[in-house]
C-alpha cells in the first residue's frame, strides 16, 4: 500500500501527478503562442490562385466561377487544395494578430503514427518500461482552440497496444474530457483508461502549475496476514502477541541500518517500546463493578451466619429421627425444659 491505498489505485494518481507537472513545465515554455515561425517558412499561395481567392465573394462568386472556367483542368484541382491552404495561412496571420483559431478541419479525424513515422517500414515501437512497447498509436479529437496564450482540447482520444515482452498485446484506449494549457498551467479532466482484459480505470482529474514546489511523502507499506491462536480467557494475549510481533518486524526492519543494539535497549537509534495505560471506567462500568462487589459482600456475609442456627438444629434433628425425643417426653420432661436444655440452652457450648 502507499499512503494508506492499493499500489493499483496509488499509481494513476501519481501517473497522473507526473504528467501533470511535466505539462505545466512544458507550457510554461511554449507560451506565448506565435504562428510568426510557421508563416515565415510555409510558401505562399501562388498569385493566379490568390487573385481567385481574394476577390470578393470569393471562388463561389460569379466572376470567380468565370476565371475557374477558363483555368486549366490541373489548376482546377490544384485550387480546391489551395482554397484549403489558404484559408489555413489566413487563420494563421488572424492568430498572430490575437485573433482565436479553431481547428475545425482536424475534428474528428484519426491520425495514426505509423502513418507518419516508420523504421525500416516496420510499425513505429515506442519503448516504455521494463521492456514494454507501445506501438499502433492513433489519436483523434472533438475540437482545438487557440490562443497565444491558452489551448484547449476537447474529446481527446488515444488508442495504442501495449507490448509486453513475452506476454499477449493489450490493446488501451485513453479518452481526456477536456484539455486546457496555458502559460505555467496544465489541466486535464474527464481521464479514463480503457485497458482490456483489465477493465477500466478512472485517473484522478490534473491540476498543476510549473511553479508547484510542494513536497510530496509518500508512505509505502506492504501488508502481511497471519493467524493467531489465542485462550479466549486471556483477552490480552492478542495484543501482547501483536506487540512483540511488531517489535520483531521493526528489529528486523532497522538491523540493517545499524540502528539497533542486541537486546533493542533503550536509547539506541531505533527501538519499538508498548506501554500499557487503562483508560478510566465509565460510569456505566463503575456501577457494573460496584454492583457485583455488594453482591459478594453480601453473599459472604449470609453463608457464614447460616452455620450458627445449623449447629444447634442438627442437634434437634438428630433427636427426633432417633426417637430420643419422644422417650423423654414420655419418661415425663416437660416441653419447656426439653428446649431450654437441648434446643436455645446448648446453644452456648457450641462457642
Amino acid at each position: 500500500r502507499v499512503n494508506g491505498q492499493r499500489v493499483s489505485a496509488f499509481v494513476p494518481a501519481l501517473a497522473a501527478d507526473s504528467i501533470g507537472r511535466i505539462g505545466a513545465d512544458a507550457s510554461r515554455r511554449v507560451f506565448p503562442l506565435s504562428a510568426q515561425p510557421l508563416l515565415d517558412v510555409l510558401p505562399p499561395v501562388p498569385a493566379w490562385a490568390r487573385v481567385i481567392l481574394e476577390q470578393p465573394g470569393g471562388p463561389d462568386s460569379f466572376l470567380g466561377q468565370a476565371e475557374i472556367a477558363l483555368l486549366s483542368s490541373e489548376r482546377r484541382q490544384q485550387l480546391e487544395l489551395l482554397r484549403t491552404y489558404y484559408r489555413f495561412l489566413v487563420a494563421l496571420e488572424d492568430f498572430e494578430e490575437g485573433e482565436p483559431l479553431t481547428l475545425s478541419e482536424f475534428a474528428g479525424r484519426r491520425f495514426a503514427l505509423d502513418d507518419v513515422i516508420s523504421v525500416n517500414g516496420e510499425p513505429l515501437a515506442l519503448p516504455f518500461v521494463n521492456g514494454w512497447t507501445i506501438t499502433q498509436l492513433a489519436f483523434m479529437f472533438d475540437a482545438i482552440f487557440l490562443t497565444r496564450t491558452n489551448v484547449v482540447v476537447d474529446g481527446i482520444n488515444v488508442n495504442a497496444t501495449a507490448n509486453p515482452p513475452n506476454a499477449t498485446s493489450v490493446p488501451l484506449q485513453l479518452r481526456i474530457g477536456r484539455l486546457t494549457s496555458s502559460s505555467g498551467v496544465f489541466v486535464a479532466t474527464g481521464i479514463t483508461l480503457d485497458a482490456e482484459r483489465f477493465g477500466v480505470f478512472q485517473v484522478p482529474d490534473i491540476y498543476a502549475r510549473s511553479n508547484d514546489t510542494e513536497f510530496r511523502a509518500y508512505e509505502f507499506s506492504i501488508p502481511t496476514r497471519y493467524t493467531l491462536l489465542t485462550n479466549a480467557s486471556s483477552p490480552h494475549a492478542i495484543a501482547a502477541y501483536l506487540g512483540e510481533l511488531t517489535r520483531a518486524s521493526w528489529r528486523e526492519m532497522h538491523a540493517s541500518r545499524g540502528g539497533v543494539t542486541q537486546g533493542d535497549a533503550v536509547g539506541s537509534e531505533f527501538n519499538y517500546v508498548v506501554r500499557n495505560q487503562p483508560l478510566p471506567l465509565t460510569a456505566e462500568q463503575e456501577l457494573q463493578a460496584r454492583l457485583v462487589l455488594a453482591f459478594l459482600a453480601g453473599l459472604f456475609v449470609i453463608i457464614p451466619f447460616c452455620f450458627i442456627p445449623a449447629t444447634v438444629a442438627a442437634f434437634v434433628v438428630k433427636e427426633r429421627v432417633c426417637k430420643a425425643k419422644h422417650l423423654q417426653l414420655v419418661s415425663g420432661t416437660k416441653v419447656s425444659v426439653y428446649w431450654l436444655g437441648g434446643g436455645g440452652g446448648g446453644a452456648p457450648f457450641c462457642y
